[in-house]
Order: structure tokens, then sequence, then C-alpha cells
């Protein structure tokens, strides 16, 4: 299954300077609205970005002081830290996280794969965690773009399986991006923020 993902074959230090203001605004907006300052200052929230790339959004978030790493089957994303390592979507995660990233990545895995990289996804939330979420939207431009599906698709694959959009901590999530910095246009119109309640009858928590 790993030769089957479109590789991103684009400029790896272009994309860490181009989306690194946009990364350091959603890490600063995550540390104050996802986490208490209890959870802050005992750092025990873990996150996890799956298919970070040059690892920009990792390093944003480890500049935060938050537990973050990232993944990438790229190999030369084993070039940029130690808090960056090769792996896909598709390997067993050792271990469950508060927050996983998940940013423009699953328009590279074959449509026939879709349901099976988004119960990775699931696997990989804790109970009462979050997952933060793109995925390109058909037209969108981009290398290696295979499986583009409008934003409902997405979200229903999500909610599929047990997840619920959480639409008030996107708005102000893209609030706060959007008039912090210059950002990507795909953050605008593919980002959401979903929340896995600890068991079915959980509600988003409010924050």
């Amino acid at each position: 299954m790993q030769n089957e993902i479109k590789e991103f074959e684009g400029d790896f230090q272009f994309m860490d300077e181009d989306e690194g203001p946009q990364a350091q605004a959603i890490a600063l907006w995550c540390r104050y609205n996802v986490w208490s300052p209890d959870e802050i200052e005992q750092n025990t929230s873990k996150i996890i970005d799956i298919g970070c790339g040059p690892g920009t959004y990792v390093r944003a978030f480890l500049e935060q002081g938050l537990n973050a790493h990232g993944i990438d089957p790229d190999p030369r994303t084993a070039e940029y830290g130690d808090e960056v390592q090769t792996g896909s979507i598709f390997d067993t995660l050792n271990d469950r996280y508060d927050l996983v990233v998940c940013l423009e990545v699953l328009e590279h895995i074959p449509p026939k794969h879709t349901i099976e990289a988004i119960a990775q996804l699931r696997k990989a939330v804790r109970p009462g965690g979050y997952l933060l979420f793109s995925a390109a939207h058909p037209g969108q431009p981009g290398d290696g773009h295979i499986n583009c599906q409008p934003l409902e698709s997405w979200t229903k694959y999500i909610e599929d399986t047990g997840f619920i959009r959480v639409p008030s901590v996107t708005q102000r999530l893209k609030q706060y991006v959007l008039g912090a910095c210059r950002h990507m246009n795909w953050f605008r119109e593919n980002t959401e923020f979903f929340h896995l309640p600890i068991n079915a009858n959980d509600s988003p928590r409010n924050r």
C-alpha cells in the first residue's frame, strides 16, 4: 500500500518557508484554546502531525512548549530533525494522541484507501482528543493530487468513525489565523476541527 501513495515532489525548503507563519499561528492558537493552563504546565498533552513533510508544524508546536512529533513517508523528512521521522499513515502507531494534525495529506492516497486512512486517524486520537484536518477539494491544484473530494465528503467519512465536527472551534481558529498572518488558500477552504468524545453520549468540550 505504501507504494500507492503519491509522493509530494515539491521543494521542502520552500514549503517550510511558505507555511511557517501559518504553522506558528495555528500552534499558538491551539496552545491557548485546546488545553488548560494546568495541562500546558504539566506538558502531558501529545501531538502528532501525520504527513508532516519537513516538520514545519511540529516545530511550531514545539516552540510553544508542546509535546509534538511527526511522520511522513518522504525519505527527506528524516533530514529535518529528531522530532520527525519517516513513516506512513498506514503504519501502526504505538501511542494515542490528544491532538492529531493531518493537513493536505489524504489527497495523495488512492481513493480506494480513503476509509482505511481515516480509520487510522481515528485510532491515533485518544478518547476526548481532537483532530485538525484538511484535504484537497476537486479542482484544487497541487503536486501528487489523486484523491480530491468536497469538504462535505471528507467530513462525512470522519464523522462516520465517531468524530464530532466542531464548527465554532473551526471558525475561531480560522478567524485568528486569517487575521494573524499570511495563510494558504487551502487552510481557509478545507480545514475542519473535530472532537472524539470519550463515549458516544459525550459532547465536545466548550473551550
